[in-house]
């Protein structure tokens, strides 16, 4: 999401016009976060307060079925490579 809806200042010029056409035209979408530091719900509230506020307007937020983190991909992975009971280090 860095760099393709927000910058560390805020959001980049039209991402709120982009995810409302999302939201209009219902476009599947995800979004995606490289970060570690946060899961899905800290995204969630990110995208919907302050200068990263991406659904004012709109009737809610971002519903967490449309954002997956690092951590949700690494998770998934690993739960259908690995047989139950592995031990990770």
């Amino acid at each position: 999401l860095d760099g393709t809806m927000y910058r560390p200042s805020g959001l980049i010029p039209g991402a709120s016009a982009f995810y409302r056409w999302l939201r209009e035209e219902k476009v599947p979408h995800v979004f995606l976060s490289n970060t570690g530091a946060k899961g899905p719900e800290g995204t969630q509230a990110k995208l919907s307060h302050g200068h990263f506020n991406i659904t004012q307007g709109l009737d809610g937020p971002v519903p967490l079925a449309n954002i997956m983190t690092a951590a949700d991909a690494q998770v998934e992975y690993m739960t259908s490579v690995l047989p139950p009971g592995s031990k990770v280090l």
